[in-house]
């Protein structure tokens, strides 16, 4: 079992080094919050996977070295990734701003004022908070009061995920509760706003950029949900300025057991970056068929579209704009100039990571497909289990071996104004297929099924408790009349696609509230009509089998 540490001192920052074979250490965090952790870890499923209170993912602080193991949840000891974390690229008045957690990190732990100003360091928001559903499961007692200690001091205040029971949008210790997105769920929030940090990173200057993360897994078990965790971002702009051409973005050093044998991906249907071996043998995974790893992009930022289209947030769906895709992949290797990873610590290595960010090489010239001679966006979108298109191995004609890989996937670009947020959601995958091609096969089928299920938002909808019904059912909502929220309940016997739409009185669509697969349960869905007048609404549940509508009276 992996001991936590708990205080931990800040280790020496070694900037990345060029060389093969070389990992640098990872920048860990001080603690400035006695109460609460620089660093922890979710393992309620198969996957075992720590995360830094100043973004830095996927490393584990007590060895200082891979940070995501798979699989056997708290037991797991094979290593899958080094390093990962969130990164964002913009531009203030034609300048560049990169920050990103990675091998270290630009962030500071804490949340910022109103103003955009950083609390004291000793403040509540300082640390990771720590629950599961069923904490007296577990059998260590000071991880069950730890748990405990952060369910009753839940930072609903500072994003983290919460009910809003009494319905006045703010989050009041003892009246509302906190969300449970999953059966494990690590909540952390750091900020842009140290020029310390920034200027360490990539020699950026300082914003009030706000950044808070939800970690979550479900302890399901099975090829999917038992191998997969979640990673949710909200993005904050807290000054006054406009970020232009801003591009969010997930970089990953990804070692499947031993690092020197991989090979990596881009999938963009399934916004995607894969990682797998190049050859069936890896005496890490003890011989066996080694597993693929996968980044998805769940739901990417949101941006305006046409009147129909509609964009998928925690908070609710926005007719009228659309989420972005996954727009960017990059990918380094050793030894290569066209592929090579930006100047960690140099300024120059910001204007080159926004460069990736843009689907470009660090130069700014365009990725060439060898197959084709012609540019590309997106590089190494062929498919190596299909034999398609461009891709490590036999689909790039005298092209890389196998051996230490780091990618990124983004998405953008858009502006943030002066009090503007975005949400981005991720999903890591990993498993393993009868042999290390059809291991792509199995993760990106995983990925798939996910998307199919999650694709248009994580909090939208939900289970409540019943049996499997015999036959579909929409009910009346409740409170109603109500204002602005009130609930939907409604049942499907079979899996399939559902959509759960809501209209004017002369029929005209004004929110879509669930479009996407559910398996046969029952739910419930939560519906926010503040942007809405007083009158009355019709909602419709909608499947392939059947149809049905019922009345709700808006009173503001």
């Amino acid at each position: 079992m992996k001991k936590l540490i708990l205080l931990v001192i800040l280790l020496p920052f070694i900037l990345f080094a060029q060389e093969k074979n070389v990992k640098p250490e990872i920048q860990i965090p001080t603690s400035v919050n006695e109460e609460l952790r620089t660093t922890d870890y979710t393992s309620i499923n198969e996957i075992c996977m720590f995360i830094y209170s100043n973004g830095i993912g996927s490393h584990d602080p007590t060895t200082n070295s891979n940070g995501f193991y798979w699989p056997g949840g708290e037991s797991a000891s094979i290593p899958a990734v080094y390093s990962d974390g969130p990164m964002i690229g913009f531009k203030v008045n034609d300048s560049v701003r990169v920050y990103g957690a990675g091998y270290s990190s630009a962030f500071t732990p804490g949340a910022l004022d109103n103003e955009g100003n950083p609390y004291p360091e000793s403040h509540e928001s300082m640390g990771i908070y720590k629950v599961r559903k069923n904490p007296g499961a577990v059998s260590d007692v000071d991880e069950r009061e730890y748990m405990a200690y952060c369910e009753e001091h839940w930072p609903g205040q500072y994003g983290a995920p919460y009910v809003d029971n009494n319905n006045d949008g703010v989050f009041t210790v003892g009246v509302d509760d906190l969300d449970f997105l999953g059966d494990e769920m690590l909540y952390t929030v750091f900020n842009a706003a140290n020029s310390t940090s920034t200027n360490s990173f990539l020699k950026c200057p300082a914003e009030k950029l706000e950044i808070q993360s939800t970690v979550f897994e479900l302890s399901l078990s099975g090829i999917l949900y038992g191998n997969v965790v979640f990673k949710n971002y909200c993005y904050i702009n807290k000054s006054d300025k406009t970020f232009k051409d801003v591009y969010i973005s997930y970089w990953m050093d990804t070692d499947l057991g031993n690092f020197n044998d991989d090979f990596v991906g881009c999938s963009p249907e399934h916004n995607a970056g894969y990682s797998y071996n190049g050859d069936n043998y890896d005496e890490d995974f003890y011989n066996s068929e080694p597993p693929a790893i996968a980044y998805s992009q769940i739901y990417g930022p949101m941006v305006p579209g046409n009147t129909d289209d509609v964009a998928i947030t925690p908070k609710g769906d926005r007719m009228g704009y659309k989420n972005l895709p996954v727009t960017g992949f990059a990918f380094y290797y050793y030894g290569s100039s066209t592929y090579a990873q930006p100047d960690f610590g140099s300024y120059n290595g910001a204007t080159q990571f926004y460069n990736n960010m843009q689907s470009k090489p660090i130069s700014g010239s365009s990725y060439i497909d060898p197959n084709t001679s012609q540019p590309v966006i997106l590089p190494l979108s062929g498919r190596p289990d299909e034999n398609t298109g461009w891709f490590e191995g036999d689909g790039w004609p005298n092209g890389p071996e196998a051996g230490d890989r780091v990618m990124m996937i983004s998405s953008g670009p858009f502006d943030m104004e002066p009090g503007d947020t975005q949400y981005v959601s991720y999903a890591i995958h990993i498993n393993r297929g009868s042999d290390n091609i059809n291991s792509v096969t199995t993760v990106l089928d995983n990925v798939e099924q996910i998307l199919n299920r999650y694709g248009n938002g994580l909090t939208n909808v939900k289970d409540y408790a019943g049996e499997t019904p015999e036959s579909f059912s929409l009910e009346q909502n409740y409170p109603n009349p109500f204002n602005p929220t009130t609930s939907i309940r409604f049942s499907v016997p079979e899996a399939g696609n559902a959509k759960l739409n809501i209209y004017n009185s002369l029929g005209e669509l004004v929110k879509s509230v669930v479009n996407k697969h559910l398996d046969a349960g029952n739910y419930e869905s939560t519906v926010d009509m503040s942007d809405f007048a007083s009158g009355m609404y019709i909602y419709r549940l909608t499947t392939n089998q059947y149809s049905s509508s019922k009345k709700m009276m808006l009173i503001k």
